[in-house]
């Protein structure tokens, strides 16, 4: 245990026994942590799931609303409940369906881009997660 050497005394077996006591406390410690980590994955893809559904969910609403008040208005044009000559009322009927669109794309972004940061944060989360549970696996497996 104690080895003379010159003048110096050096505990060399303590200090490989300790060693070996701080490799097996760290295995244990990042077998924990990685229980842990998934539980939190676990959580953030519920999060992110739910945030997709309701994204999904404000997108199909308005997705049906644009649809239905396009076509609602276009078959009132193209069936001349519109006071026009056919050819203006097929005209106007398109413009209307255009604009419908256009407006509707132009909301759809907006929903997108009401959820891009929430979606962003958790992925950014689910990033570091993922680093720290390679980590971990990386000190288990050694």
């Amino acid at each position: 245990m104690i080895e003379r050497s010159g003048g110096t005394i050096s505990l060399k077996l303590l200090t490989a026994s300790i060693s070996k006591v701080q490799i097996g406390t760290d295995k244990t410690a990042a077998e924990l942590a990685i229980r842990r980590l998934k539980e939190e994955i676990d959580i953030l893809q519920t999060s992110y799931y739910r945030l997709i559904k309701k994204q999904n969910n404000e997108i199909g609403q308005n997705t049906t609303f644009f649809l239905l008040a396009g076509g609602t208005v276009f078959l009132f044009v193209l069936l001349g409940l519109v006071p026009s000559s056919p050819v203006l009322g097929l005209f106007c009927g398109l413009v209307t369906i255009a604009g419908f669109g256009f407006f509707g794309y132009k909301r759809l972004d907006n929903i997108k881009a009401k959820y891009k940061p929430q979606i962003g944060e958790i992925d950014q989360k689910h990033n570091l997660v993922s680093n720290r549970m390679a980590q971990n696996k990386a000190i288990v497996d050694n």
